[in-house]
């Protein structure tokens, strides 16, 4: 009978023990479908907000994938805005925590993240990915649920007033550097222009809107090449560009692909100016090498390679912010991005001030009657269009000797 019971016993307890480490097994392992969280700020799990003295600010971008090159940048900037808002008393007097996720750089993953974070971290305010198709395929789920958005996409598609009520995009719309564009061609006297772009969503939408006013002010459009996202050899586009003679190229595309479009225009016999959108951005200029020089664009901010050559080039406000960001990271931001959402977050903080209040609707009431002087300028929404920056508001630089000058031809 002793000998049973041990038996017993001894069972009862290995028993116990596989199932303790079976649940243990089964806790650790992650849901497969759940998106990466970024856990460089507290989320609204790891701050307790029961007291009420915090605000949690969601936000998702591409961390991993094709598009996540720059993403390290524009996610510094947004933990080096909160660390100074908290520091000057938070939002109202409410301390920003953070729920953030990795889109993966899918569109796919960026509506399930949103829907993530309206659902389960019960978010009020949003910081949106700075990819325009993740924008669009995540916008309808912030509005609908009343979730104040900066809307960090370029593409004009992203915005109507009416169907994304609480959306304001806080970097800039890319139609509106259409006209300092054309403008710079009018400068250089040139009669024809070849256009290549990418098939994203901003690049398209701009590279149509530019084709089409263009050859409505007497411009001959000699070409018009395109490419899938993910190429990288453009040779049968640029022969095809270099064969029409075209006087200057029109270059709307994303910006990894930068710097080897320009590279390839020149390997093929192109030599005279290029003009897009933006900047190349320090590692796009790399890229480039002395194929840049007569890269021109027009910009509401340079990013510059060090903080001796910014300083004589930029204004008190500028120079603050980079200097921040330097002493924070050791670096100074490679990337537009990391100057787009930092003008975005004290944007949000202005608003905040504004509407004496941390609620969405007050937020957008607050945004529809404000004017704020942000490191690129002058930010205006009091047109009602929820647009930062108006078309006046662009300066237009040109790579010349492997450094960014004044367009002056």
């Amino acid at each position: 009978m002793k000998k049973i019971l041990a038996f017993l016993l001894a069972a009862m307890l290995l028993l116990s023990i596989v199932g303790c480490a079976a649940q243990t097994q089964f806790d650790a392992q992650p849901a497969a479908a759940e998106p990466a969280a970024d856990t460089s700020q507290p989320t609204q799990d790891s701050v307790s907000a029961a007291d009420g003295d915090t605000v949690t600010i969601g936000y998702y971008l591409p961390l991993s994938g094709a598009n996540a090159t720059y993403s390290p940048y524009y996610l510094n900037a947004i933990n080096l805005a909160i660390k100074k808002i908290n520091a000057e008393g938070g939002l109202n007097g409410k301390q920003i925590v953070t729920a953030s996720y990795d889109t993966t750089s899918s569109t796919e993953e960026a509506a399930k993240v949103a829907t993530k974070l309206v659902t389960v971290d019960k978010i009020s305010i949003c910081i949106s990915s700075p990819m325009s198709s993740e924008v669009l395929a995540s916008s309808k789920t912030l509005n609908d649920a009343g979730v104040f958005t900066m809307v960090m996409g370029i593409s004009s598609a992203l915005l109507d007033p009416e169907s994304f009520e609480y959306g304001f995009r806080g970097s800039f719309n890319t139609d509106n550097t259409i006209p300092a564009c054309l403008n710079m061609i009018d400068t250089l006297g040139a009669k024809s222009v070849a256009i290549l772009f990418s098939q994203g969503d901003a690049s398209i939408t701009n590279a149509t809107q530019f084709r089409d006013q263009s050859t409505e002010l007497g411009h001959d459009c000699t070409a018009f090449e395109t490419f899938d996202l993910g190429e990288m050899d453009y040779s049968a586009q640029c022969i095809n560009i270099v064969s029409t003679n075209p006087d200057c190229v029109f270059l709307a595309v994303e910006g990894d692909y930068m710097g080897t479009c320009v590279k390839q225009l020149r390997q093929y016999g192109f030599e005279g100016t290029i003009i897009s959108r933006e900047e190349l951005s320090i590692p796009q200029q790399e890229v480039a090498g002395d194929a840049m020089n007569g890269y021109a664009f027009p910009s509401l901010y340079v990013s510059w390679p060090s903080l001796e050559e910014a300083k004589p080039n930029v204004n008190e406000q500028m120079y603050s912010y980079l200097e921040s960001y330097y002493n924070e990271y050791g670096e100074l931001p490679a990337s537009i991005w990391a100057y787009e959402v930092w003008d975005a977050m004290m944007t949000l903080q202005q608003a905040a001030k504004l509407a004496g209040s941390n609620d969405p609707a007050a937020l957008r009431d607050a945004m529809n009657q404000l004017t704020y002087t942000g490191i690129g300028g002058t930010i205006d929404y009091t047109d009602g269009r929820h647009e930062s920056y108006s078309v006046d508001a662009f300066n237009v630089f040109i790579y010349e000797d492997g450094k960014v000058v004044s367009f002056a031809k």
